[in-house]
This record gives structure tokens, sequence and C-alpha cells, in this order.
């Protein structure tokens, strides 16, 4: 079996009676993923509330004006390449200011700064306008589209973005899914997942379901049928994986309209263009995470202090210590 499960129940005594709680400990063989289920978590106390959707609407309000990416041509955006930026529709790509890789890319998908119903041509603009970046910029190497929607799911600025980046090797959570795949077979994974009462949808070219061992919470995923690239993608066929994402994230705001998500969409000729979508914590005044596509879905960390320079300054807290071994 790829999919696997073992289960256990745990009795907590309080002195207003037996608390039970069913525990669920899931291993998918493809992914790589091992993942710990309890839904009465969802019910523990939290010291910070969550704020009015007034107070979030004020907040998300504030950052509209110290927006760059509200201005297209605004000169702190760079370049995509030395001769333009891609743009399709409201899509706008050019380079990340601040990279965590050789080619990384940013996407503004639409000039409103705050969108809490996604549109189709939202992500089928910018995924035409990546697929010219790709046949001008790019060759053989591993390429990926991500997206961090809102502070609790990584973002620093609030206006919807995608991120996109090349790497010469798959990141490591890509790689165990190359391997599994590989090992395993994709028409087997999914089978399973439809076994389970998983699938959600068969499109004309993508399977979507939810996963059995998930990164985040409410995670999806879709995969197509042909083991193809990204670029090798007809034009219809980005429409319908722009209509799969749409549908997902517009669910998501339907249950909070200011919920967080992360994405990340993955290419190989093992397994064709792959993507996993999940949810984050909604946005509240006073919670921002720095974990964000990247650690999620790549399984990489994006760092940006120096060990050597943290070293280098508590040495002079710790010399207390070396005069005591003296």
């Amino acid at each position: 079996m790829i999919l696997q499960e073992k289960r256990e129940e745990t009795t907590i005594y309080f002195y207003t009676g037996e608390i039970k709680n069913l525990l669920l400990f899931r291993e998918d063989k493809v992914t790589g993923n091992k993942s710990i289920i309890n839904h009465s978590r969802a019910l523990r106390p939290h010291s910070i509330q969550q704020h009015s959707q007034l107070e979030v609407a004020k907040e998300i309000k504030k950052t509209e004006k110290v927006c760059i990416f509200c201005q297209y041509e605004n000169e702190e955006l760079p370049l995509a390449s030395k001769e333009k930026r891609y743009e399709k529709g409201e899509a706008v790509i050019f380079q990340n200011k601040y990279p965590f890789a050789e080619k990384h890319y940013v996407g503004i998908i639409t000039k409103k700064h705050f969108v809490n119903i996604f549109k189709v041509k939202h992500f089928r603009d910018v995924f035409l306008a990546f697929k010219e970046l790709i046949e001008d910029e790019l060759s053989n190497e591993y390429f990926y589209i991500n997206m961090n929607f809102l502070p609790p799911a990584g973002a620093s600025i609030v206006h919807p973005h995608v991120q996109a980046f090349t790497f010469a090797k798959p990141t490591p959570k890509h790689q165990l899914i190359i391997e599994g795949m590989k090992k395993h077979g994709k028409e087997k994974w999914l089978k399973e997942h439809k076994d389970k009462g998983l699938q959600i949808s068969e499109g004309n070219s993508f399977e979507i379901f939810a996963t059995f061992a998930p990164t985040l919470n409410s995670e999806i995923a879709w995969v197509s049928y042909e083991n193809r690239r990204l670029n090798d993608l007809k034009n219809k066929e980005l429409k319908e994986m722009s209509n799969i994402i749409v549908s997902i994230i517009n669910y998501y705001l339907h249950l909070n309209p200011f919920n967080a998500f992360n994405f990340a969409i993955y290419e190989h000729e093992q397994h064709g263009v792959l993507g996993f979508i999940g949810l984050r914590k909604p946005l509240t005044k006073y919670y921002s995470s720095d974990r964000g596509f990247l650690e999620n879905y790549h399984g990489m960390q994006v760092i940006s202090t120096y060990p050597e320079s943290i070293a280098k300054e508590l040495k002079k807290s710790f010399k207390f210590i070396s005069s005591y071994r003296k």
C-alpha cells in the first residue's frame, strides 16, 4: 500500500470527565509525507483571539498606501530580462529583488491590492506570461510556480502575487515525489486516493483530490493525466488548471475572506504537472509567519542571517564561560 494509516485512541481524565481523542498516523510513500491528524486540536484555546473582519480590512487598507506592486511602472520593480517584463492582461512578471535562486521571478496577478474573490483570468494570464518567459529565458532547469497569500502564509506583501524559481536539481521535497512516482506509479497513487473517497473531480486534463497525508490543513492536489511539462500545456489546459486553483481558493475564502494559503506547482516527466495547495491561519493584526511555500512544499529553509556572524557576535557573550573553564 502506498497510503498507510495507524489509528490510536487516547483518553485524558479531567475533573469534568473523560476526553477521548482519535489520532490518525498517516504516511504517503509517494510524497514522503508523514502526518498526524487529530480533529479535536481545532478546538484548543488560543491566547490571541481573531480580530473582527472590519479590523482586518482596515489593516489591509493601510498596506495599500505603501504597496510597490500597486504601481506596475514603479522603478523599484526590476525587469525579468534586460529587455522587458513579461505581461499578459493584468499579469506582469519581473525578477525578484530579494532572490533565493539565480532565476527567481515575481508575478503580480492583478492590479487590485487585495482580492477575496479570485477569477480564472488572474492565474491563466500569469501562466501564459510564464510560458513566454520559459521559452525566452529558460532551458532544462527544474521550474516551480508558487504562492504565499497573506502574511500568515509567509507573504511579505499583501498584494496577490506568485513566485517562480528554477534550480539545476529538484528541490528536496520534489525529489522525494519523483522517486516515489518512479517506484509506485502515478496511476496506483491516484487509485488509492480514489478508493479512500478522496477524489474530488476528474477534469479533461487533470485529476483533483484531497491528499491522504497532507502537509497543510484542507490540502488539495491536482495532477495532469499526461506526463508533460508546464510549457507543453495548451492554453485550454492552463485555463483548466487556473479554474481548479480558483475554485479551491474561493472555497477557502468562503470559509473566511482573510484565509491565507500556500501553493506549489511542480513539473516533471515522471508525473506531469502536479500542484498542492493548503490553508494557513487567517490574517490577523498580530500574526505573520516566515514559513511559506519553500519550507512547506519544497523542504528548504530560507535564512537571512549568516551563521558566521551570529557565532562571532555570541562569542563575546560566552567569554565568561571560557574563564570558568580556566
